[in-house]
């Protein structure tokens, strides 16, 4: 019997694994009693079915996960010492201004983690996001703000294995 012929649906397997993670943070928040496993069990299946609706099965590209570690951390170091740099001068070097990018995302999860992750990168901000368009509060209008955002977008993309408008992929 090959890969291709196993009977589970990968929506079994997620349902499962989360069933597994929601149980062993029950045992650990009991200290590993059994004498509440009734209790436990309604908890259990009440925390799996509502993070199926809140959170539904997505699949992720390992192997594009340490690519974008690298990326961020080094993206990450690069910001604060240039932040560092603007505001510890004795001159505040810095232009800032508020950008309107269009987000090529139409997935919410890939939409958030895209958010999330230009929020955490130094001298970048997301103030809303409208129909969208993301408006953005960067330290520097006269940096290649958009180039680095598409950027972003691609690695998450690769990640999610989603589309976006500028990757085709």
């Amino acid at each position: 019997m090959s890969t291709n012929d196993v009977p589970i649906k990968p929506d079994l397997i997620a349902i499962f694994l989360r069933i597994a993670f929601f149980s062993i943070i029950w045992l650990v928040l009991v200290e590993g009693r059994l004498d509440s496993l009734w209790v436990g069990s309604v908890a259990i299946m009440a925390s799996t079915y509502l993070s199926l609706r809140l959170l539904p099965v997505f699949s992720i590209n390992i192997l594009a996960l340490p690519p974008f570690l690298i990326f961020f951390l080094w993206r990450s170091l690069i910001g604060g010492i240039d932040v560092a740099k603007r505001v510890i001068g004795t001159r505040l070097n810095i232009a800032p201004d508020l950008i309107v990018y269009p987000c090529q995302f139409s997935n919410e999860l890939a939409q958030t983690f895209f958010i999330n992750t230009v929020n955490l990168l130094p001298g970048t901000l997301v103030i809303s996001c409208e129909e969208g368009n993301l408006i953005i509060h960067v330290l520097d209008k006269n940096s290649n703000n958009e180039f680095e955002l598409r950027e972003i977008e691609k690695k998450i993309a690769k990640i999610l294995k989603t589309n976006t408008a500028n990757t085709g992929k």
